[in-house]
């Protein structure tokens, strides 16, 4: 991690393009998947704020430390902050499904 912080220091003290040095979704996929194994690790539960049974809470900590996590990857890698929004409305949009599976599952209740 002292590398990566030394490396873009330099590249923008120099004045040199980060573009041309990484490719592209690098960074995103480090802080991603870094995020996430943070999360394991430390044992940070997103799923207990979630009310219901164990299983949707589950699902929807899942969908929301997802969220969390490719937000922040996208929002610090140069070459996807573009694309931050998208990403994250991405990641969301797919949540809304959890309600109307449940319904079905549970026969309309």
């Amino acid at each position: 991690m002292k590398a990566l912080r030394l490396f873009l220091a330099s590249t923008i003290k120099t004045g040199i393009d980060m573009n041309e040095f990484l490719m592209p979704g690098l960074i995103f996929g480090m802080v991603d998947n870094g995020v996430l194994i943070l999360g394991a690790y430390t044992g940070l539960e997103v799923d207990r704020f979630f009310k219901g049974n164990g299983q949707v809470g589950a699902i929807l900590g899942a969908g929301v430390g997802n969220t969390v996590s490719d937000g922040l990857g996208a929002a610090i890698d140069p070459t996807m902050s573009h694309m931050i929004i998208g990403i994250i409305l991405g990641c969301l949009i797919p949540l809304i499904l959890i309600p109307i599976i449940e319904t079905r599952r549970n026969g309309g209740k």
